[in-house]
């Protein structure tokens, strides 16, 4: 599945950035490479998010992810993560990351330099294993994923078998779904479906269960995104 997803995105190159319909007759994985393209570069887009998750990890969480040009991003988030109420806050759009969390009683914050990879890491991470895992991350006091120079993202995270998951809407809006599985890093670790608008080729939601050791974790994850004028 990797050289097909390759493909797709190579074939994307140079499109305008911002979002734009779904690819007429496109595969499952030509849609899934046009949402990643829209995603990682749109400047001014913004989405409000709805996180839930139960399992091996339980979590609930709202925020809000601001993407600006190239690295200037801001995440936030608030709500309970495995039983602890947390507040999570990345924010690169000075030119310096500042990184802070709280989790319960405990409370951390950092400030340096923008890792080279942080947008990549961001959005290809929310496009094919979702948002939950770097908000994890942040919870744990620990960096975004993926996020320094040469990391690869895209080569940790691969989608595989993608596959027609039919039409659907979400609060209204027409979109369509695309099932796979996801390998992390060569080992398949979840299953996933994520259902694209049809108008824009954003993530309006996914559903994902993920396997753990001590358990499976089911997860919904529901955007709303603005662009900016």
């Amino acid at each position: 599945m990797r050289p097909l997803l390759a493909v797709a995105s190579a074939t994307l190159v140079g499109c305008a950035a911002g979002p734009r319909p779904l690819p007429s007759g496109g595969t499952p994985g030509e849609r899934l490479a046009a949402c990643e393209e829209v995603v990682t570069n749109a400047a001014g887009l913004s989405g409000s998010f709805e996180i839930q998750s139960t399992g091996a990890h339980s979590a609930k969480l709202t925020g809000t992810l601001e993407l600006q040009q190239k690295n200037a991003l801001r995440l936030v988030a608030d709500g309970t993560f495995d039983g602890a109420p947390v507040h999570l806050e990345l924010d690169a759009r000075s030119g310096e990351l500042t990184r802070s969390s709280s989790k319960g009683a405990s409370v951390a914050s950092h400030h340096g330099p923008v890792p080279a990879e942080l947008r990549a890491a961001i959005s290809v991470g929310l496009v094919r294993m979702g948002l939950l895992h770097n908000l994890a991350q942040l919870s744990a006091d620990e960096p975004v994923d993926f996020a320094e120079a040469g990391a690869g993202v895209r080569d940790a995270l691969q989608p595989l078998e993608p596959m027609d998951g039919g039409p659907d809407s979400v609060n209204g809006t027409p979109c369509k779904r695309v099932t796979y599985a996801l390998a992390v890093k060569g080992t398949r670790r979840a299953e996933a479906s994520v259902c694209l608008a049809e108008a824009t080729s954003l993530p309006l939601e996914r559903r994902q269960t993920v396997h753990f050791d001590q358990g499976d974790m089911s997860v919904t994850e529901r955007f709303t995104w603005t662009t900016a004028p």
